[in-house]
């Protein structure tokens, strides 16, 4: 049985925005005095903030606003549980600038230095949201039972199935020998000969082509090696042949020609639930952290003050 890989499914967050509300009178005075152009949950957006994002393929203001949300809906959090005290776009700018000199001095003094010689303010920003997030899901209490993990087992039967042992034939020529439609002829013929009873191994020494013949056995391990998934019709063929069965002409890229047969197959079994309990629950967590913060932030409450519309800022 094929294995379908297991992937840890992480969902977009398609933000939804709660009512925007436009401040105006002292409250946008306010907020052109302290370079807030928005608020998420109370946490200022300043405007160097929102010109980061309208300067990297932003191209709206409530576009900008709503990349931003989960970001301050989370920053709200860790202040509001005393985790961190200050989460300012100002603060961000101050230790970017003291990091970068920090580097900068360890390059003039030939020390060892992960990452950039300098960060940019984007790369910096993913970097610190990064550790926010990290802060925010620790502190989460995020709790499911065994009973609940082994519905999702049950529920999701081709989980975590192991592919098996099979044993294949791999006729691979190369094109600087015998030419394309050469090649697929012969393979032809020996599908033909395979169809009417003959050993694959005979028909391509019948054919002379025998020396391009490899015996390999696929286990799980070298079906999940990259010389074999970055081929999609070779990986399907090594699923999905049966014992006695034979491929289709298969060009790799024009470098060789390609013919696979199944000699033998042994199914693997699914792997037992308690193996395979932890990584169950890591999905579920994800999930359920980005559904959490998904609904926090469509309930964010958010405020874009007139400053934010002028380039000028």
């Amino acid at each position: 049985m094929r294995k379908l890989k297991r992937s840890i499914l992480v969902f977009g967050i398609i933000l939804l925005l709660g009512t925007l509300h436009i401040g105006c009178g002292t409250e946008t005075k306010k907020a052109r005095d302290n370079k807030t152009v928005a608020t998420i949950n109370g946490i200022p957006v300043e405007d160097d903030e929102l010109e980061l994002f309208l300067k990297n393929g932003i191209d709206s203001v409530e576009a900008a606003i709503e990349e931003i949300t989960p970001y301050k809906v989370i920053q709200a959090k860790l202040l509001e549980e005393g985790i961190i005290t200050d989460c300012s776009y100002s603060s961000f700018q101050k230790s970017l600038k003291k990091e970068n000199k920090e580097r900068k001095k360890k390059k003039e003094a030939n020390e060892v230095m992960y990452g950039p010689e300098q960060y940019t303010a984007k790369t910096y920003y993913g970097l610190v949201q990064d550790k926010y997030r990290e802060l925010w899901v620790k502190n989460e209490q995020f709790s499911i039972s065994d009973d609940e993990l082994k519905e999702i087992y049950d529920e999701n039967p081709n989980w975590f199935q192991d592919y098996g042992r099979a044993v294949f034939q791999c006729l691979v020529i190369p094109s600087d020998k015998i030419g394309k439609e050469e090649a697929a002829g012969i393979i032809d013929q020996i599908a033909e000969e395979v169809k009417n009873g003959a050993e694959f191994s005979g028909a391509a020494e019948k054919l002379g082509v025998s020396e391009y013949i490899q015996e390999r056995t696929f286990t799980q391990t070298e079906m999940e090696d990259g010389m074999v998934t970055m081929f999609p019709k070779i990986e399907a063929s090594l699923y999905e042949l049966q014992p006695g069965e034979i491929s289709e002409f298969i060009d790799n890229d024009n470098l060789e020609w390609i013919c696979l047969y199944c000699e033998n197959r042994e199914d693997g079994k699914r792997t037992d639930f308690a193996d395979c309990k932890g990584q169950i629950k890591e999905y579920w967590k994800e999930n359920q952290i980005e559904e959490y913060l998904d609904k926090l932030s469509k309930e964010a409450e958010v405020k874009i003050y007139q400053e934010a519309y002028n380039p000028a800022f």
